[in-house]
C-alpha cells in the first residue's frame, strides 16, 4: 500500500501511554502517513506531549478541543484527515511491527481487516481476500461476532468511501458508538480483506465501558435502534445477522450491568430486570428471529437458554463471565 495513511488518535488525559503510542507507529518507518493527534479536553500534560511530538515530526497534527467525547475527536480527525485510507487507533494502545507488512501489501480493500492482540491473548483473523459478490459473507460474519471484529480499530478504511457518505461518528451515543460507525460501513464497502499479521494491542491498562459497571442499559437501546435504522433495506442476510448483533450486546447488559457483582439489587429482581430488558421489541424480535439450528459455539450459550425460556440458568453463565471479567480488571 503506498498510498498515504492517516492515523487518528483521540487523547483524554493519556499522558501515561501516549508516548509508547505515539513511539509505536513512528517506529514502523511508514514514511507515507499522518498523525492526526486530537486532544479532547485533557486536563493533564497530554497536550504538552503532542505538541513536542509535531514539533519534532513534521507527520504528527496536534488539534485542541474542549471535552466534548471521543466520537467529536474522532470526527474532527476526519475532518482534518488527508490520507487515502483512515486507521483509528486508541492513545492507551499501541501498533505492532507486523502492520508494517499490512502497509507494504500491494493488495488492499475497502476495508482491510487485521488481527489484534489482548493482553497476552492473540486474535489472529484468518488470511482472506472478499471481492464484491462474497463480501457479504464477511460482514454477516463480522457483525455476529461484534466485539471482535466491530470496533473501529485493528482497521484500515478507504477515505474516498467515509467521504463519499459523509460517514461520521454518531456523537448523542454514549456507547456502540464504533459498532455504529463499522455497521454504516460495511454496509457502504464492496470488497473486504482479512490480513494474517497481528498489527494492534488493545490495552487493559485503563478501565473502559467494556470493563466497568454502570447503567448503560438504556444507552445500549438507543445505539441499537440507531443502527437497526441505518440497516433498514439491507438484504436478508444482512438483517438476520442483526439479530446475533443485537443478542450479543444483550449479553454484555447482562454482564457488565445486570449480573455484575457492583449490581446492588437482590437477584430476584436481576432476574426480574432481565426478562424486563427481553421484553423490549428490538431484544424481542432479535431473539424470535434467530433459530435454535443456526446457535453454534459458547458464545450462543445463552441465547438457547433464553429461547428455552431457562433465565436463571442463563444467569449462571452471565454471573461466570461478570465474575471472570472482574478478575480481569482486578489482575
Amino acid at each position: 500500500m503506498e498510498e498515504k495513511l492517516s492515523i487518528i488518535i483521540p487523547v483524554y488525559n493519556d499522558e501515561k501511554y501516549l508516548k509508547r503510542c505515539l513511539d509505536s507507529i513512528i517506529n514502523l518507518d511508514y514514511q507515507n502517513l499522518e498523525i492526526i493527534l486530537v486532544d479532547d479536553g485533557s486536563t493533564d500534560d497530554s497536550l504538552a506531549i503532542m505538541t513536542n511530538y509535531a514539533a519534532q515530526d513534521e507527520r504528527v497534527k496536534a488539534i485542541s478541543q474542549q471535552n466534548l467525547g471521543v466520537s467529536v475527536a474522532r470526527n474532527t480527525g476526519l475532518a482534518q484527515a488527508t490520507g487515502d485510507y483512515i486507521m483509528f487507533v486508541d492513545a492507551d494502545d499501541y501498533v505492532l511491527s507486523p502492520l508494517k507488512i499490512v502497509l507494504n501489501d500491494e493488495q488492499t480493500a475497502d476495508l482491510n481487516v487485521f488481527g489484534f492482540e489482548s493482553g497476552e491473548e492473540q486474535k489472529v483473523v484468518r488470511a482472506k481476500y472478499y471481492d464484491a459478490d462474497e463480501s457479504i459473507h464477511a460482514k454477516t460474519m463480522m457483525m455476529e461476532n461484534p466485539t471482535q471484529y466491530l470496533t473501529a480499530w485493528g482497521k484500515i478504511f478507504k477515505h474516498d468511501l467515509i467521504k463519499k457518505y459523509n460517514l461520521r461518528f454518531n456523537t448523542n451515543l454514549r456507547v456502540a458508538e464504533d459498532g455504529n460507525f463499522m455497521l454504516q460501513y460495511l454496509m457502504k464497502c464492496e470488497t473486504i480483506k482479512f490480513s494474517l499479521p497481528v498489527g494492534y494491542h488493545y490495552s487493559k491498562d485503563t478501565e473502559s465501558v467494556m470493563t466497568t459497571f454502570d447503567r448503560k442499559s438504556e444507552d445500549y437501546l438507543t445505539a441499537l435502534e440507531e443502527s437497526e435504522r441505518n440497516l433498514e433495506g439491507c438484504p436478508a442476510e444482512i438483517q438476520k445477522a442483526f439479530n446475533t448483533y443485537v443478542m450479543m450486546h444483550f449479553n454484555i447488559i447482562m454482564v457488565h450491568e445486570t449480573f455484575a457483582s457492583a449490581n446492588p439489587v437482590k437477584y430476584s429482581l436481576k432476574i426480574k430486570q432481565l426478562k424486563q430488558l427481553l421484553n423490549k421489541p428490538i431484544f424481542k424480535e432479535a431473539l424470535s428471529g434467530i433459530k435454535l439450528s443456526e446457535c453454534h459455539g459458547l458464545r450462543m450459550l445463552p441465547v438457547i437458554l433464553l429461547k428455552m425460556h431457562a433465565y436463571r440458568l442463563s444467569s449462571i453463565l452471565f454471573i461466570v463471565r461478570a465474575k471472570q471479567n472482574e478478575k480481569q480488571v482486578e489482575d
